[in-house]
Formats: C-alpha cells, structure tokens, sequence
C-alpha cells in the first residue's frame, strides 16, 4: 500500500515538472513573438537575451537541475534579469507598442513565475525517513515469506523470489522518478529544443 502511494506521488511530481518546461517553453515563445512588434534596437536586444537564455537553459541548467548545482541557477538568472533590464529600458511611444509592452511586461512576469516553479521541482525529494521506511518495509515483506507453509522448497524459493523482483522494480521506479530531470525518465527537452529552432529561424 505504502508503494503504490509513493509511486503515485513520484508520478505527479514527475507530470509537475514535465508541466512546468512546456509552460516555460510556451511562455517564453510568446514573449518572443510579442518583443518582435517593437522597434529596434530593443526588438533585436530583447530576442537575443531570449534566444541566450533558451540556450542557457539547455545547455547549462539542465544537467545542473540534474545535480542540483545552484551556482549555475544564480548564472542563468541573470541573464534572464538582463532581458528584464533591456525590457524595462523601453520607452514605448506609439499606442500599438504601448500595448505590445503592456503585454511583455505580462509575459515576463508569468515566464518568471514558471522558471521558480521548474527549479523548485527539479530540487523535490523524497525525505529521508520515508525511503527508510520504504526499505525497511519491502526488507520485512519479502522477509515474511520465510512464514509461508510450502511443502515444495522450489515453488517457495519461485514465490519469494518473484516478490523480491516485484518489490525490487517498484523501488527502482520511484528512485529513478524522483528526480525528474536525471535517471532513465526524464523530463523531456523537446519543448525547450523547438522553442530554440523556432527562434533561429526568425532570426534567419
């Protein structure tokens, strides 16, 4: 019982992160087809902080999330700080660019928002005490087949040993889910990747 309850919360963990990368990626986007209505130069400074920062994010922050490495955090936070900054630099003129800036001002807030949300669930673990728990458990619960009356030695020796396997795999499972961004399952980088190839080819 206690397995199944872990797997589901690994599970949901795993579907947060997953839902915190494609909405940063979606955010992200719309905040660079919305820069591209200004005019230049922050039109070109706004989209090449963008397309640094999607590139920073793949090719630095995503094995650090992996490894929990803060410092590259810091680092890629101020580059998304210096999108803010050339943001906050604009002064917009016409009616049309005014709302344009209303609404990446919006859009830089909500990418904000997403980018604490990722980070967060990428440093979400299970506490120490539950997977002591949880090896204790699965030892006392292939242990308990010693207790078993069977009058074949090999049948007994199948039963446990197909539980052991059972319980060996449900605690590989929710080992390699709780890190969401290392491990055999990862969060996919697909988002991030098409959002990239998306802005290289505006840029062409």
């Amino acid at each position: 019982m206690l397995l199944a309850f872990v797997v589901v919360v690994v599970w949901q963990q795993f579907n947060d992160a997953r839902s915190a990368v494609e909405r940063e990626a979606n955010e992200v986007l719309d905040l660079f087809r919305t820069v591209s209505g200004f005019s230049e130069p922050a039109r070109g400074e706004l989209r090449e902080h963008l397309q640094a920062y999607v590139s920073a994010v793949l090719e630095k922050e995503w094995q650090a999330m992996a490894r929990n490495q803060d410092g590259v955090f810091e680092e890629v936070w101020s580059l998304f700080d210096g999108i803010a900054a050339v943001l906050h630099r604009c002064d917009p003129e016409l009616e049309r660019e005014a709302s344009l800036y209303s609404e990446a001002l919006t859009r830089l807030n909500d990418l904000s928002d997403v980018r604490a949300v990722r980070l967060l669930t990428s440093r979400m673990r299970i506490p120490l005490a539950l997977w002591i728990l949880l090896y204790t458990g699965a030892v006392i619960t292939v242990g308990s087949m010693y207790l078993f009356a069977v009058s074949s030695f090999e049948v007994h020796a199948l039963m446990t040993g197909a539980l052991a396997g059972a319980v060996s795999h449900v605690l590989y499972v929710i080992t390699d889910l709780d890190d969401a961004f290392a491990g055999d399952w990862q969060v996919p980088r697909e988002p991030f990747e098409g959002v990239r190839a998306h802005m290289e080819r505006a840029a062409a």
